[in-house]
């Protein structure tokens, strides 16, 4: 056992009160729900893995190597409970167990980091933490086909995901629950069945992290996730240095020469960083990963695509690249062989598809300092689009 925190996502059941199939695969704004939430918690810096729980169906053929903190896939079961067994079954088979446990229902694509960090905080110091919300609607029931006044004795709260558990606890009530083969809303109502004497820590919840249950909600959670195009330029040169590899794109080029430079010199990757920052609105790479410091020492350039979208995600700022154009001038060497590699090097870092990243060579005819031969010049136009909650607009 050790302090770290796992999540595990729950994408498993058939959505049934969702008229179309697949609803966590149902775009809004071109990105699925599913794929945001694992957005989320695999660039949230204090999530240290995830165990992803999906329909039998769709477990084989989801990409989830795009996502590094993904320790296990696993078929879903037939309710949420069995789901979540079997989540938590997974995690249990690996080698370090974690301390907190994090249970949260894909159907809920908006859950912000700072919701995360609140209910992590809130694990420091109790067993079980639930985000709840008030409920402002007047209440009724139906009886006999008649609508009757609900009274309850106490406020109604609604409890949302992600909830958290003590890994002991949780595994404990889990167990019990399968003995006696007893069926739970979720793991808050196991909690309290099985041991009412904890006190389930409740923290505010967030009312833009709705749940996805029917088909007229599409419009109102297009809302809530609002989308903007924005565009950035990248622009790097580097002349050449010897006995140094010469790497583009982060594809390492049979050459007699690299590029100078602290970090590997990668221009490629440099102008689409700088591009991806402006449009981004964050300056440009010396202001954001700094200049010459000791960590940046001949690092490998494409990787810092990984703080970038950490730094992003500890915002609540989801982006996604929606295409690059990218120019590279050089008289020597002769590059355009490697554009199709160098597409498909770059796609898997920036977790595109090759299509929307095209790259042109030209020797610019001898002009200035790439054009004569003396490095390599790469100018990139980089459009993305950003998903914004309306309350931070």
């Amino acid at each position: 056992m050790n302090n770290a925190v796992c999540a595990i996502i729950v994408a498993g059941g058939q959505g049934t009160r969702f008229k179309r199939a697949r609803k966590l695969f149902s775009p809004i704004h071109g990105v699925c729900p599913l794929e945001r939430v694992l957005h989320i918690f695999n660039h949230h810096q204090k999530i240290n893995s995830i165990v992803l729980v999906l329909n039998e169906e769709w477990a084989t053929d989801f990409p989830h190597h795009k996502w590094e903190k993904i320790i296990a896939v696993v078929s879903g079961g037939s309710t949420r409970q069995e789901s979540v067994i079997k989540g938590f079954n997974a995690l249990q088979s690996q080698a370090a167990t974690p301390c907190q446990v994090l249970i949260h229902d894909a159907a809920r694509p908006f859950v912000s980091p700072i919701l995360i960090d609140a209910v992590v905080e809130a694990l420091s110091h109790a067993q079980v933490v639930a985000p709840v919300l008030p409920l402002y609607d007047a209440l009724k029931t139906i009886q006999n086909s008649q609508l009757k006044p609900f009274e309850p004795n106490e406020p109604v709260l609604r409890t949302q995901t992600p909830q958290g558990f003590l890994f002991s606890t949780l595994k404990d009530i889990l167990s019990k629950a399968s003995k006696d083969k007893l069926v739970f809303r979720d793991e808050i109502a196991m909690t309290h069945h099985y041991k009412p004497e904890i006190v389930i820590k409740a923290i505010p919840g967030e009312f833009t992290n709705e749940k996805i249950t029917s088909n007229e909600q599409l419009p109102l959670l297009k809302k809530i996730m609002g989308e903007k195009h924005k565009t950035g330029i990248g622009y790097d040169f580097h002349y050449f240095e010897s006995n140094k590899p010469l790497v583009l794109g982060g594809l390492t080029i049979p050459f007699d020469k690299g590029l100078e430079g602290h970090s590997d010199g990668d221009v490629l990757s440099h102008s689409i960083l700088e591009g991806l920052l402006g449009a981004l609105s964050l300056g440009d790479m010396g202001r954001f990963f700094g200049l010459n410091t000791p960590e940046l020492k001949n690092i490998f350039s494409i990787s810092l695509i990984k703080q970038l979208e950490a730094f992003c995600c500890s915002k609540g700022l989801v982006f996604t690249i929606h295409h690059i154009d990218a120019t590279l001038v050089a008289q020597q060497p002769t590059l355009s062989s490697f554009v199709q590699s160098m597409q498909c090097e770059l796609s898997k870092w920036l977790k595109i598809k090759p299509a929307q990243l095209n790259i042109k060579t030209t020797s610019d005819k001898g002009m200035d300092a790439a054009g004569s031969g003396k490095g390599i010049r790469s100018i990139a136009l980089v459009d993305i689009i950003i998903y914004t909650e309306e309350e931070n607009e």
